[in-house]
């Protein structure tokens, strides 16, 4: 009795801190499945340090007393400069830094659904395809495309999904768009990408009757949280079980991987605002 009223003290005194309660208490024990890798002890210390937000941003400063109080992201100057902001709250960062995280995470998925179907060869590794906007990879009747631009009647309307994938033999298309936003946002995030692209799955089953059309919003937060919706959703296009945990586990490490290589860059000044 005396433990679990200990242990129920311990986490309301956790629930009470200001920066690190914000993210381990919206992730799942999935969130963590990169930890089944051979990593390096510094990098996963690196990388828990993230997700307990005890890093020197400036809000962790201005928390501590540390600074005059101002705790403006030093990049954007708009928001308090918490880990969140920085991995994925800052339009400073977005068109580099944050563009290349998706990309490698989302190159997991599409590489494996290729290599799964014929298109690659077995021995392909995610890390050495290079994806660019517009590619296109076919073969057995089936097509991804990257990057690519629909033409459609309303010119307002998101067009320009992550990928495309058409299978004429099962007459599917999936309409697939990535994103790694802040753990709050997950949801908001998925809801997001079924309602933009809601328009563009109409008009191309008009083009394409006879076409089942799947919109799969691919959505994990940049600190590996949100696993279980993310498969729930995944499952649409990888369907083993074990390979799609193996895919999970791979795109979630990358993730955090790129995030903690995020962080790194703005503490140690090799980015910095013009």
């Amino acid at each position: 009795m005396h433990k679990k009223g200990k242990l129920h003290q311990v986490k309301e005194n956790y629930k009470e801190k200001k920066l690190q309660s914000e993210i381990n208490f919206m992730q799942e024990k999935e969130s963590h499945i990169w930890l089944k890798g051979n990593l390096n002890p510094v990098k996963t210390a690196s990388i828990i340090q993230l997700m307990e937000q005890m890093v020197e941003t400036k809000a962790w400063k201005v928390l501590r007393g540390l600074t005059d109080g101002d705790d403006k992201c030093r990049l954007c100057k708009e928001y308090r400069e918490t880990v969140q902001h920085v991995l994925s709250g800052c339009k400073v960062l977005a068109q580099q830094e944050y563009l290349s995280r998706h990309n490698a995470a989302l190159s997991v998925m599409i590489t494996e659904w290729c290599k799964r179907e014929g298109l690659m060869e077995e021995s392909e590794k995610w890390y050495k395809v290079e994806w660019y906007r517009g590619k296109v990879v076919e073969g057995k009747g089936k097509k991804v495309l990257w990057d690519f631009e629909f033409v459609a009647r309303k010119k307002n309307i998101h067009r320009r999904p992550d990928v495309i994938i058409e299978d004429e033999e099962k007459k599917e298309i999936f309409i697939i768009d990535m994103a790694c936003p802040m753990e709050t946002n997950i949801q908001q995030k998925i809801n997001e990408k079924l309602r933009n692209y809601l328009q563009l799955s109409f008009e191309i089953r008009e083009k394409r009757p006879g076409f089942k059309v799947v919109i799969v919003p691919l959505v994990i937060g940049c600190l590996g949280g949100g696993v279980q919706t993310f498969k729930k959703y995944a499952k649409q296009l990888i369907r083993d079980e074990k390979i799609l945990e193996n895919i999970t586990q791979e795109m979630v490490k990358t993730i955090v991987f790129h995030s903690e290589t995020i962080m790194r860059k703005l503490t140690s000044k090799l980015i910095q605002s013009e």
